[in-house]
């Protein structure tokens, strides 16, 4: 499925909502786990041990998307030592048929500088998720935003 398929698949997610739920907090569970795991593994590895085959990530840097699992881990490789990237889920809908959902949240980003506090910046993000074969739930699309607003007190 091409990204702008996901993009509208997710779109009409969120406004079938009397149709979906029954699986939303297994879904919103692995999104948890995929940030746990993203600060227990790093980022390369967790976000490679999360993608679907054929995932994609949009990022506001690239024009193209980053595809499959190798290249997007490889993309976060350079991140840097004491970089963190963790994030919470917002919200969370599943198909009807428990095949594909949604998860959107917010996400904060700490990046250490020389003889300074960390560079800290947040956004948003929304993430597509298919489930497999076996059952897992692993995201087919990832991609968000910076955000200059302040988070909620």
């Amino acid at each position: 499925m091409k990204v702008s398929g996901m993009i509208a698949m997710a779109l009409a997610l969120s406004g079938a909502s009397a149709a979906l739920g029954a699986n939303a907090p297994g879904l919103m569970e692995t999104d948890r786990a995929f940030s746990d795991r993203a600060q227990t593994a790093g980022l390369a590895a967790a976000f490679e041990e999360y993608a679907a085959p054929d995932a994609e990530i949009l990022r506001e840097s690239l024009w193209e998307p980053i595809t499959g699992p190798e290249a997007i881990g490889e993309s976060f490789a350079g991140a840097g030592e004491g970089v963190s990237l963790v994030w919470e889920p917002a919200r969370a809908e599943v198909s009807e048929s428990g095949d594909l959902g949604f998860t959107w949240g917010r996400w904060t980003l700490s990046m250490p500088q020389a003889d300074e506090d960390p560079r800290i910046v947040r956004g948003k993000y929304i993430s597509v998720w298919r489930r497999q074969p076996d059952g897992a739930w692993k995201y087919v699309l990832d991609g968000g935003h910076t955000t200059t607003a302040s988070p909620p007190e």
